[in-house]
């Protein structure tokens, strides 16, 4: 796994937009989502058949999708050979693709939360790995989650999703998300209690 190699040429890429206290703040932010993402949805150069038998390719990219052709001529690639087992994709060309689907990411959060760059890190990040890992159409199935979010309450967003099937289904990813949603909740009630003081 090249990790180290995509980590830099992922240095300079646009991430989640926020509003971070500092350069090295949104570069520390960016390298370590970066690296969470190739934890969780692997890296690969060949296509495979991830756990439900879906084609994908690079950093967790579905190959089945009906834009998916054009994305692989977008990064100089054949769709056909590569479904076929016969193209193999550069490491240039997996974080190009990475790039372009977090910036799809990035957009379809924006829609569902049109304040979500002033949600804290911790929260863009979990809606970011799900909208990245379930679709947009996918996380949108969350609507209780989604709901808590909007009007943020963290805690309610991190029991819900808990409370759901994906929780089970997904394994220590769930559990990662959960409680970074949690974390915020944290901070959010100690800032919260310090304002009445």
């Amino acid at each position: 796994m090249k990790q180290r190699g995509l980590t830099v040429l992922l240095a300079s890429a646009y991430l989640l937009g926020a509003p971070l206290a500092s350069e090295s703040a949104a570069a520390e932010t960016r390298d370590s989502l970066d690296k969470r993402m190739i934890q969780h949805e692997g890296y690969r150069t060949k296509v495979y058949k991830d756990s439900e038998g879906i084609p994908t390719i690079g950093i967790g990219f579905n190959l089945s999708r009906k834009d998916a052709p054009f994305y692989m001529q977008k990064i100089g690639a054949d769709h056909q050979r590569i479904m076929e087992g016969k193209q193999e994709l550069t490491e240039r060309q997996v974080t190009d693709l990475y790039l372009m689907e977090k910036s799809n990411v990035h957009t379809s959060a924006k829609r569902m939360f049109p304040d979500f760059d002033t949600h804290p890190v911790v929260v863009q990040e979990v809606v970011f790995e799900m909208i990245y890992n379930l679709g947009a159409r996918g996380f949108g199935k969350f609507e209780k989650t989604v709901a808590a979010i909007k009007r943020r309450d963290y805690e309610t967003a991190a029991q819900e999703m808990q409370n759901s099937k994906w929780y089970a289904q997904v394994g220590n990813r769930s559990k990662t998300l959960v409680q970074q949603m949690k974390s915020a909740a944290v901070k959010q009630k100690s800032k919260q209690n310090k304002n009445h003081e």
